[in-house]
């Protein structure tokens, strides 16, 4: 299970969270997750490697297997000039999570904090891990909240 911790908005010290449970399945699985607070409409695609979309739209809150491969995620507005990418490995059997991160918000105080779009894939993986030992799995585990919370800090 990921449990996720957000800020609210950059006015704001309260959090919110978003978790995920992973069932057990033979392919990758990746849950994926909108932690972005602000009025910027934005969409996920799978692209191969090379960046290019095969018309695969990861839609926000929802989880879905993937065969194993490189891919990229790319954050697009609409734009054809979507330069927000990640990329990503899917290994047989391992579960991955997306977020959509960052703050912005219109407000008339222009000291309001501002951290802008971006993309973040957890666990990072290349084609050559395999299958990683339990203690990696619990470091994984331990490791996202951490960061989600250093970053909230």
């Amino acid at each position: 299970m990921y449990v996720v911790v957000h800020r609210q908005g950059a006015s704001t010290d309260a959090v919110s969270f978003q978790s995920h449970m992973f069932a057990t399945a033979k392919n990758a699985q990746v849950a994926v997750l909108d932690t972005y607070t602000g009025e910027a409409k934005a969409a996920l695609l799978l692209a191969n490697s090379t960046g290019q979309w095969e018309g695969t739209v990861l839609p926000f809150g929802t989880a879905f297997g993937v065969p194993d491969g490189t891919y990229q995620i790319i954050l697009s507005d609409g734009s054809a000039n979507s330069n927000i990418r990640a990329p990503f490995t899917a290994v047989k059997g391992e579960s991955y999570i997306v977020l959509r991160t960052g703050v912005t918000e219109n407000a008339a105080n222009s000291s309001s904090i501002k951290y802008l779009q971006d993309l973040v894939v957890f666990p990072v993986t290349s084609a050559g891990w395999g299958q990683r030992s339990n203690a990696v799995r619990l470091l994984t585990g331990l490791l996202l909240p951490m960061l989600a919370l250093i970053s909230w800090l």
